[in-house]
C-alpha cells in the first residue's frame, strides 16, 4: 500500500512540475497579421455583421449586448439589437476596430484566444484575459458583404 501511495505522489509531482515548466501559448502576432492581411485583401468597406460583447455589463439599449451592425465606408451606420429587433445607438465596432483591439491586447498580454472566419479572415471570437470580474469576450459572426 505504501509503495502505491509513494508512486502516486511521485507521478502527481512530476505532472505538476512538467505543467509549471510549460509556457502559456496564446495568439501570436504573426497569426493575427496574417488574418488581418486576409481580411484587408477582400477590400470590404461596407458590410454587415452580428456583434456580441460578453462581459459583466448591462446594455440599457440592448440587454443581451448583441447587435446586428451595418458598416458603410468603414463606419458603423446602423445597429439593431438582436434581442428586441429595435434600432439602437450603434457601438463603434467594425472589423478593423476588432483587429485594433486585438493588437493592443496582444501588446499588453491581455488576450488568451482568437478564432477566425475561414473565408474572410476576421476574428469571430476574441477572449480577453483578466481576473474573473474583468475578463470578457467579443464575437463577430454572420458577415455579409
Amino acid at each position: 500500500m505504501h509503495s502505491k501511495l509513494v508512486r502516486f505522489t511521485a507521478v502527481a509531482v512530476l505532472v505538476l512540475l512538467e505543467a509549471s515548466c510549460q509556457t502559456a501559448s496564446g495568439p501570436r502576432l504573426d497569426d493575427v497579421l496574417s488574418h488581418q492581411a486576409q481580411w484587408n485583401a477582400h477590400g470590404l468597406s461596407s458590410y454587415s455583421f452580428d456583434y456580441t460583447l460578453r462581459a459583466m455589463i448591462y446594455s440599457v439599449g440592448c440587454p443581451t449586448a448583441s447587435w446586428h451592425l451595418t458598416v458603410q465606408q468603414n463606419s458603423v451606420a446602423a445597429a439593431t439589437c438582436l434581442a428586441t429587433d429595435s434600432a439602437v445607438t450603434p457601438p463603434s465596432v467594425t472589423i478593423d476596430t476588432l483587429f485594433a483591439q486585438v493588437m493592443r491586447a496582444l501588446s499588453e498580454k491581455r488576450i488568451s484566444a482568437i478564432a477566425y472566419d475561414a473565408q474572410w479572415g476576421f476574428p469571430t471570437s476574441i477572449e480577453f484575459a483578466g481576473p474573473p470580474d474583468a475578463a470578457y469576450s467579443e464575437a463577430a459572426t454572420n458577415l455579409a458583404p
